[in-house]
C-alpha cells in the first residue's frame, strides 16, 4: 500500500504531463500558426 503523499505526488506529475503539450501537438500548432 502506498502512502497518501506518494499518491498525491504521482497524481500531480500525471496532471502536469496531461496539461503540457507534447511533441504530437507541436506539428498542428506550428502549422496553424504558419497558415493563419
Amino acid at each position: 500500500m502506498i502512502s497518501l503523499s506518494v499518491a498525491a505526488g504521482i497524481a500531480l506529475i500525471e496532471l502536469g504531463l496531461a496539461l503540457t503539450p507534447g511533441p504530437n501537438m507541436m506539428c498542428p500548432v506550428s502549422r496553424s500558426i504558419s497558415q493563419g
